[in-house]
């Protein structure tokens, strides 16, 4: 046994009994260990280590000096503990000891309950904290079978489940009891189970007393019903052996034969599906989700382009994705030579019965206001187009529902600024991150003028790691919610000053045979100027590509848009320089806004009044 100190990188070998037992068998040994022997940290007392051998051990100086605190607790039979192996090599490497306890376990929810299982199938329990041990071996208990696993439930302290096989001697059958008493009494519940399955690992739902969880030699099944019918749960989760699995908040974690992990987000939904669901759609409760920005890498570069193979360092490291379309047009990542993190934001899960025409998913918050809003219709697709810019942009996901189960992932994120078309330098922008809180969620399906609508909740929790208090998260929401509301006003003031270039030039063209034609065109055109001069500051007209922002000076929406990834970057208050270069933009985009509307009310209006004199249709105001 190895104690690692971080702080000096020195290793220091706290073995129980540091004696060499090469070359010899199990019978001639002080204690017996199994090559991968149980350890344990007390979960009532850090300082508390346990290990188990034939008997059970227990340190509270990390090491320094252990107590045995058990008798031997497994049968102790020596026909089992000779030298074996032939006459080229002997199996004396320690690793073939036999006689030793394969599982061990101090009760999280009891002090002073703990559990002893050992590879030559007895189980023990003590409930005084070591004082007296039991032998609670169930008399039906198939002979010489390893357990593998105790796991008792986080529902009842008196309730317990024990997993073993007998591989080892040609019988694949599952071997699964349970006891609710502490081990006075049991019954076997893998009857249902397949018969052809090494059993593991099994594991009790946090949620729900009746989902079990169990791993095999070839993957992962599910109860929903306390072992009385079995689903296996494989997804994308390859035929290979479980050999623990751990529940962690609301994530399900395997460990598995080859030294991998499998991490399965959000099971709170397999505990939902366990629900008496009657409705033939419905649409489940996500989990609480953590509120954690992605890394700034990220939202300023993405993960580069949508096909093939690239190193992305944005997402804190640099790691080899390879990205691929299927055939929804959606984009696939596999992470090639890197674990995969769980999706950027809340993954919501929901069912339709049908196919549906149209649909639409709204966040809004507990007032009722919108934060997001998401639809199929074909019109929402150009407000997710992103073209390549030195702002931070990002793709949005597309909201597409089909028949059946669907999973939809919010970024987290509200609206971002109004867009406007043709304009490539801002069209990528978000809103801000929603703030740790409740939010509700709304899906609206129709069919043939036949509508239905699915609601649920969203929890979002504060990153524990960011020091930010809830005023600072205020303060950073509503400052960039700010900028947002000036870039649209901005974008929508563009939109008037081009649809008035656009119906000026079109009655100086349709003005060519009227008699006051050289007046109109003369006005017109002096008009059309003082509007383009007022454009060409508020935004790029003809950008072409990134050297264009080095050779033209910046444009106001751009500069108020680069004070987006300043105020976004992290969770923290924004600087008392950023408020004051809001103000310093805002006020020059006022000024033209107002030189706008100064226009409008002098020049457009005497310039409208002469082509209506001539029967032409008037000018679209701001």
């Amino acid at each position: 046994m190895l104690r690692y100190d971080h702080s000096t990188g020195q290793v220091r070998i706290v073995t129980v009994w540091p004696v060499l037992n090469t070359g010899k068998g199990a019978d001639k040994m002080k204690y017996r260990f199994q090559w991968t022997y149980p350890i344990q940290f007390s979960p009532h007392d850090s300082k508390t280590l346990y290990v188990a051998g034939n008997i059970v051990f227990k340190s509270v100086n990390g090491g320094q000096t252990w107590d045995e605190i058990s008798p031997d607790l497994t049968t102790n039979d020596k026909s089992k503990q000779a030298v074996s192996g032939g006459e080229i090599t002997k199996d004396t490497s320690a690793a073939e000891t036999y006689c030793t306890i394969y599982s061990f376990l101090e009760s999280p929810y009891k002090k002073g309950l703990m559990w002893a299982g050992s590879d030559d199938g007895l189980i023990h329990v003590t409930q005084d904290n070591a004082k007296k041990w039991d032998n609670v071996t169930p008399k039906d208990f198939p002979e010489w079978a390893r357990i593998h696993c105790i796991e008792l439930s986080p529902h009842s302290d008196s309730t317990a489940y024990v997993v073993a096989t007998k591989n080892m001697l040609d019988d694949y059958r599952p071997i699964i009891y349970k006891t609710t008493n502490n081990g006075k009494s049991w019954d076997r519940i893998d009857k249902s189970f397949p018969q052809d399955e090494i059993t593991r690992v099994l594991r009790v739902d946090k949620n729900n007393p009746n989902i079990l969880y169990v791993g095999t030699e070839t993957g992962l099944f599910v109860s929903f019903d306390d072992s009385k019918t079995w689903s296996k749960l494989d997804s994308n989760l390859p035929v290979v052996p479980i050999y623990d699995i751990d529940i962690k908040d609301n994530n399900m974690i395997l460990a598995t034969h080859g030294r991998s992990f499998w991490i399965l987000d959000d099971i709170t939904a397999i505990s939902q599906l366990n629900d008496d669901i009657s409705d033939n759609n419905f649409i489940l409760k996500p989990a609480p989700t953590y509120r954690i920005l992605p890394p700034f890498g990220f939202r300023l570069f993405g993960t580069g382009p949508d096909n093939g193979k690239s190193y992305s360092a944005s997402l804190g490291s640099p790691v080899l994705i390879e990205k691929s379309k299927n055939p929804d047009g959606e984009i696939n990542v596999d992470y090639l030579d890197s674990g995969e993190n769980p999706p950027m934001g809340v993954p919501i899960y929901f069912y339709l019965d049908s196919e549906v025409d149209q649909a639409e998913l709204i966040i809004k918050d507990t007032k009722g206001k919108i934060l997001k809003s998401f639809s199929n219709e074909s019109k929402k697709d150009k407000n997710t187009k992103i073209t390549k810019s030195f702002l931070p942009s990002k793709k949005e996901n597309k909201f597409n529902p089909k028949k059946g189960f669907n999973t939809f992932v919010w970024d987290m994120y509200c609206e971002g600024p109004y867009k406007l078309e043709g304009e490539k330098l801002t069209e990528g922008l978000s809103g801000p991150m929603a703030l740790p809180g409740i939010y509700n969620v709304e899906i609206i399906t129709s069919k043939k003028n036949k509508s239905n609508t699915l609601k649920t909740e969203i929890t979002l929790i504060k990153d524990p790691r960011v020091s930010a208090s809830s005023k600072d998260f205020e303060d950073q929401f509503n400052l960039i919610k700010q900028v947002n509301q000036k870039l649209s006003e901005l974008h929508k003031s563009v939109e008037v000053i081009r649809q008035n270039q656009s119906e000026i030039s079109d009655w100086i063209s349709r003005s060519e045979n009227n008699e006051n034609y050289n007046q109109i065109k003369t006005d017109g055109e002096k008009l059309i100027d003082t509007l383009k001069d007022i454009e060409n500051l508020l935004v790029f007209t003809d950008y072409k590509g990134a050297r264009d922002r080095l050779n033209t000076p910046v444009v106001l929406n751009v500069k108020l848009a680069g004070l987006l990834p300043v105020l976004d970057s992290a969770d923290f208050k924004p600087t008392d320089q950023s408020y004051g270069v809001y103000t310093e933009v805002s006020n020059e985009i006022d000024e033209q806004l107002d030189k706008l509307k100064a226009m409008q009310e002098s020049g457009l209006v005497d310039f409208q009044e002469l082509v209506s004199n001539n029967n032409i249709p008037g000018l679209k105001n701001l």
